[in-house]
């Protein structure tokens, strides 16, 4: 039996760090954020930006971006709603 995954649901925006990274453009924040989530041997990280709709797909997109080049595990594009799925599994 394979063992389950583990998914860090760290960055999200309803986090109160994340969301001021989120609305600042604070990058650097968010890849320090990643590291240390990658670090603890996760197998994907969860990124979820709801709390900025209408902007969300916007935000997301920006914030995967930012993330995805260093993170060094798969990243969990995770919306409520499918456009915004669409939207930034499109760019």
């Amino acid at each position: 039996m394979s063992r389950p995954l583990l998914i860090a649901q760290n960055l999200n925006s309803s986090d109160p760090g994340v969301h001021a990274a989120l609305s600042g453009g604070d990058a650097s924040w968010l890849r320090s954020l990643a590291r240390r989530i990658a670090g603890t041997g996760v197998d994907l990280i969860d990124c979820n930006a709801g709390t900025f709709a209408p902007e969300e797909a916007r935000v997301l997109d920006w914030m995967v971006g930012q993330i995805a080049p260093m993170a060094g595990v798969p990243l969990s594009i995770d919306s409520a709603d499918p456009g915004v799925l669409a939207a930034v599994g499109a760019a």
